[in-house]
């Protein structure tokens, strides 16, 4: 039978399964063979994924507001051999745009992506770095090892500003173009067609306007976020 488990250690509701992250830190690997989906909320420190193996997750949420390092997430994944379909990363502080990097070059299966963050301190990362990370049209110029998320076709993405970026929209353009063959040298990669992005509350000509032809073409595009629960709720 799926499972679903919440780690959260600001409340004392069980709404799911709630085991304490600081217990968790002392147990030895623990298998949790039929874990689909996870939800990391408001811990400290997200060490005690080194403790847990997940080979059947499919989709993974980490809502924090505290700093973390994306490797013991990047181990956690790499040990547990997982499929992810769904990934979800939403903050209040900065974070590693190299780390994020790695996590998804684990992750080619990811077909829906959140990436939330409200710090505007973090304006450069959110709004070219990781645009351009993302955009298949420029894996080989940047010496990428292979095309991020090849599958990806839902993009949920909120920053404290309002989505303004040249870097956003060519990596949407180039995303929304799927389903062509993109040459690495000797390797030919299929990026998958992005076919649903959903942004911050706006100004809807900000994007409508330069992804009018793509929107008459059947690119959905919405103006909602952020709202109240988990990513992808």
């Amino acid at each position: 039978m799926a499972e679903t488990y919440l780690i959260n250690c600001r409340t004392a509701i069980l709404p799911k399964w709630y085991p304490c992250c600081a217990l968790l830190q002392t147990l030895n690997v623990s298998h949790w063979k039929h874990l689909q989906s996870l939800v990391i909320k408001q811990c400290t420190t997200i060490e005690f994924l080194s403790r847990i193996r997940a080979p059947s997750l499919q989709r993974l949420s980490i809502i924090q507001g505290f700093p973390f390092s994306f490797e013991p997430l990047v181990s956690f994944i790499d040990r547990s051999n997982c499929k992810l379909k769904a990934l979800g990363i939403a903050t209040h502080t900065p974070f590693g745009v190299e780390g994020l990097q790695s996590l998804l070059s684990k992750s080619e299966s990811i077909t829906r992506l959140y990436i939330g963050n409200s710090k505007a301190s973090d304006y450069q990362a959110m709004m070219r770095k990781i645009p351009r990370m993302l955009d298949p049209d420029l894996s080989v110029d940047d010496g990428k090892e292979g095309v991020l998320l090849p599958n990806l076709q839902v993009l949920y993405y909120t920053t404290i500003d309002p989505v303004r970026s040249e870097d956003m929209i060519s990596m949407i353009k180039h995303r929304w173009g799927g389903n062509h063959q993109i040459s690495e040298g000797d390797v030919q990669s299929r990026v998958a067609k992005l076919r649903i992005v959903r942004f911050k509350k706006s100004n809807l000509k900000l994007l409508f306007d330069p992804l009018k032809e793509e929107m008459k073409q059947g690119l959905e595009v919405t103006y909602d976020l952020p709202y109240k629960g988990e990513p992808f709720e």
